[in-house]
């Protein structure tokens, strides 16, 4: 027997093939060929309609990327001026800071030459009490 080539064995089988694998012939695959039809219709259809509405999504969503890259770079530019302003603020509190250091600093020497001009007072005030004792003194016995 002689081997038969994959193209002559077609030939001979494809009269069979023809006429016994074909959708009327098997409800099965008539069914699932019309379901397949039906949905590869539909998908086109689908597509075909949301071509316009994906084509305008995209659009839409590029819209929606480009404010909200707006509205970050403004978050980020009050960002950055905040934080400048809270720099300026520490440095204004730190300025504030030495000059309250440096006020009680001169408050304590205020309050030494206070204590000094005070004793100096009491001294002056106990030397003339004793000049006007003496006074007193001198000028009763001058006058007696």
């Amino acid at each position: 027997m002689t081997a038969l080539s994959h193209q002559d064995s077609r030939r001979m089988y494809s009269w069979w093939w023809d006429s016994h694998i074909s959708p009327k012939n098997s409800r099965w695959l008539q069914e699932n060929l019309t379901d397949m039809d039906a949905k590869v219709k539909g998908m086109i259809k689908l597509i075909n309609e949301d071509a316009d509405s994906f084509y305008s999504d995209r659009v839409v969503e590029s819209e929606e990327i480009l404010t909200l890259k707006k509205a970050l770079a403004q978050v980020e530019a009050e960002k950055e001026a905040g934080l400048i302003q809270y720099q300026q603020t520490l440095e204004k509190l730190s300025h504030l800071e030495s000059e309250v250091s440096r006020a009680r600093e001169d408050s304590r020497g205020f309050g030494e030459q206070a204590s000094k001009a005070e004793a100096e007072a009491q001294t002056l005030r106990d030397a003339l009490s004793a000049l006007g004792a003496e006074k007193e003194a001198t000028s009763s016995i001058r006058n007696p």
